[in-house]
């Protein structure tokens, strides 16, 4: 009769009778029965060395494959690769047998994933071992939980595709964890230059206003030397320092005077305003008064020399010192007032007059 016809019954009572004597082979026999049968309950096909490496791959393992191929519960074949393969001799004693349909419920989610990892690795291996078919994420996470339920034997190809898929994703890892670095490295190299950038950026701008602001206060410098002061007051330095020059003609009382000597009082009164005008910019105002001071003014202003050389002596006899004065004896004061050495005068006149001011 041939193999595939026979009752599975007579099937059943053959592997009850060829095994009832082998009770100390019982897990070997189990396992050789649960690798030979599909999750879902069909006839699994291995060559013979897998299934024998699958047993422990030593002469017991060997000696087993052999009484069942004797007992004729397995047939063997040869496939497409001139390999020896086994198989159970019919699938109707999957159902039929009571003990194995009991061992399949008691490993059926290790059997679902070991036939997973059967049927990856021989795609992989069929296709020349391509990286592309390794597990990796949820399936190689999978496969590793596995592993430490079931650290037992897998086949050779099994074994490699589970070595290969662990060592491309701890090779992945490290490629990462090197883009990260590198990345790092970049990152912190563009922060630098980008740092230095806005930090010579800020020095161009602080320069460029300080140029500007230079611009302004020579601006306001030269309105203030032109006369034009009330121009100048916004352009200056907040801190800075103002010293009109007045007269002690504002003091006396000399004919042909009058309109120099009302100007000269109007320059004192605007020292005065702008003092207490300008305190919230810390700009401090003062005020300079020469008295007969040798220049060329009088030339200047047409005045005849015999005519200066009888108004002198007259002036003199009012000048307790006796002298005219010099003009860096007025610059002396002007620079006292503008320096931090009177930093707390402001709005004040000071006469350099020889003492004029103080006889009238």
């Amino acid at each position: 009769m041939p193999e595939e016809n026979r009752d599975p019954r007579e099937l059943v009572a053959v592997a009850r009778y060829s095994l009832r004597t082998e009770a100390n082979e019982r897990a070997l026999v189990r396992k050789a029965f649960r690798h030979l049968v599909t999750f879902e309950g069909t006839r699994a096909v291995l060559t013979r060395d897998e299934l024998e490496h699958l047993l422990g791959g030593n002469t017991d393992a060997s000696r087993l494959v052999e009484r069942l191929l004797a007992a004729r519960l397995l047939v063997t074949s040869e496939n497409e690769h001139n390999e020896i393969v086994v198989e159970i001799i019919h699938e109707a004693l999957i159902g039929a047998w009571p003990r194995l349909a009991e061992w399949r419920r008691e490993d059926m989610e290790g059997s679902r994933f070991h036939q997973q990892l059967r049927t990856a690795a021989r795609q992989w291996s069929d296709r020349g071992r391509p990286r592309g078919l390794l597990w990796r994420g949820d399936a190689l996470a999978e496969y590793v939980r596995w592993r430490a339920r079931q650290p037992g034997a897998l086949t050779p190809l099994e074994a490699a595709f589970g070595t290969a898929s662990t060592s491309d994703a701890a090779r992945g890892r490290r490629i990462r964890r090197a883009l990260i670095s590198v990345a790092i490295v970049i990152t912190c190299v563009f922060i630098i230059i980008l740092w230095r950038a806005n930090g010579e950026a800020r020095q161009q701008t602080t320069r460029a206003e300080g140029m500007v602001r230079d611009s302004y206060y020579e601006q306001g410098r030269m309105l203030v030397l032109q006369g034009d002061k009330q121009k100048a007051l916004p352009l200056l330095r907040d801190g800075g320092s103002i010293i009109v020059t007045a007269s002690v003609a504002h003091y006396t009382g000399n004919p042909g005077y009058s309109v120099y000597g009302a100007a000269k009082a109007a320059v004192r009164s605007f020292a005065r305003n702008w003092a207490v005008d300008l305190k919230d910019r810390k700009i401090r105002v003062n005020c300079v008064s020469p008295g007969p001071t040798e220049t060329p003014l009088a030339d200047k202003m047409g005045v005849p020399p015999e005519v200066m050389a009888a108004v002198i002596p007259q002036l003199l006899a009012q000048v307790p010192l006796g002298r005219m004065g010099e003009s860096a004896e007025v610059a002396n004061v002007i620079a006292f007032l503008a320096s931090d050495a009177a930093s707390y005068v402001t709005g004040t006149c000071i006469n350099v007059d020889g003492g004029l001011s103080g006889t009238l």
